[in-house]
């Protein structure tokens, strides 16, 4: 889910070059306006939320519920990925 605001080219970049870095992965985005966080509380309430969205830092606390630490996973790619910042203190929601 990221919103169809105008960061919107921005982030068809940032898929379109990620795609072609991993083609065996299909990113199907999901465009929302600003009643996003309703939209999104509708898809958890159907079980089908999406894998990846992008929340501001005040909903954070009202969706934490239905979130998962990723920092596992970003410690386990962080190599492989050039992360700039230190993955033992990065926290990583999705």
């Amino acid at each position: 889910m990221l919103p169809s605001d105008l960061d919107r080219p921005l982030y068809e970049g940032i898929i379109r070059d990620f795609q072609r870095d991993h083609s065996d992965i299909k990113v199907n985005p999901l465009w929302v306006t600003p009643g996003q966080y309703q939209e999104l509380r509708t898809l958890l309430a159907a079980n089908q939320a999406p894998d990846l969205f992008r929340c501001g830092d005040v909903w954070v606390a009202n969706l934490l519920p239905f979130l998962r630490d990723a920092t596992p996973m970003v410690k386990r790619d962080a190599r492989e990925m050039d992360v700039d910042s230190d993955p033992d203190t990065e926290l990583a929601i999705f």
